[in-house]
């Protein structure tokens, strides 16, 4: 699925102008936002720590500073490692995405209802399907400025809110949030301003990719063992403890003209995802048949020739 046709477009309604707040999507990494609504030559960055209980925020600094180039995006990394990819910030450190257990702000955009941003065009509506274009109206909220928290919590945390839930393990919501006070921290004019969380204790940036990624798909998929599941409609993914290296695979079937392909091949330690082929190249998209399963990690001499039946 590309990026246009996953992503998640969150407008805002104020009287009869469409404003983009942002766009998301959900990728195997993790969250990524980006179209953020910032489009004047200067952004105002707040920083704020939060308290883990109450979600009280306390102003830690705040600056102005000349936005430069247009390729700025946040990340929310399965690890917890949440990216200002473009902001000349730090990455920061919340909860892993396999087990949230609490509310993670990690953002807020603070919107003023004078904006100067450029309103949505029909052709923007046009584009992208109803499912891809969720509208927040805010014309009727009494307030000058509407600040939108983005936040990853537990799956069933916020219901009534606009919330997207992913894998059954945990939800990203964005949620409207008109405390005066919060709003006088963040007033910044005419302009869209970002918003930087804090959280409790220190960064940290050194994760092993491997274990966290290994950790959410057993999460996902309720497994704690080797497993297969079907990643797409065509396209099988097989899970197993780390490895040293990209294993050799080696599949037997009952229908010995079944044939197995490697896919997408990114010397995973990890996982490797396959095709599964019948005499015809016709792709096998249900009741493999699969005998036995061999993962060879051996690290083999440079131009060594696999044996037949092994990929």
């Amino acid at each position: 699925m590309s990026k246009k046709e996953n992503r998640v477009n969150i407008i805002i309604k104020n009287n009869d102008a469409l404003y983009l707040l942002c766009s998301f999507l959900k990728n195997e990494s993790g969250l990524e936002i980006f179209n953020i609504a910032s489009n004047n030559k200067y952004e105002i960055e707040t920083h704020l720590k939060q308290d883990s209980k109450s979600m009280t925020l306390t102003t830690i600094s705040e600056k102005s500073k000349l936005v430069k180039g247009k390729n700025k995006y946040i990340s929310y990394h399965i690890s917890g490692q949440v990216n200002y990819n473009g902001y000349n910030e730090p990455s920061m450190k919340f909860e892993k995405l396999a087990n949230i257990t609490k509310e993670n702000c990690f953002f807020i955009l603070s919107f003023s209802k004078l904006t100067t941003n450029k309103p949505l065009n029909d052709d923007f509506i046009n584009n992208h399907s109803a499912q891809q274009n969720f509208i927040y109206d805010i014309t009727t909220i009494d307030s000058l400025y509407v600040n939108f928290k983005f936040i990853v919590a537990p799956k069933n945390q916020f219901i009534n809110y606009l919330s997207f839930i992913y894998d059954d393990i945990f939800s990203f919501s964005i949620i409207a949030d008109i405390n005066q006070e919060l709003a006088k921290t963040l007033a910044c004019g005419n302009n869209t301003s970002i918003n930087f969380m804090i959280p409790k204790g220190e960064p940290k940036t050194d994760v092993n990719l491997n274990k966290v990624m290994l950790e959410y798909k057993r999460a996902v998929h309720k497994q704690d063992k080797f497993f297969i599941y079907k990643y797409d409609n065509e396209i099988f993914e097989m899970v197993f403890d780390e490895m040293r290296c990209r294993p050799k695979l080696k599949i037997e079937f009952k229908n010995q003209r079944y044939k197995a392909k490697i896919v997408n091949d990114n010397d995973s330690q990890i996982s490797l995802k396959f095709c599964v082929y019948d005499k015809h190249g016709n792709k096998v998209v249900d009741d493999l048949g699969i005998k036995s399963i061999i993962l060879d990690a051996e690290i083999y001499e440079e131009g060594h020739v696999l044996e037949d039946g092994w990929i």
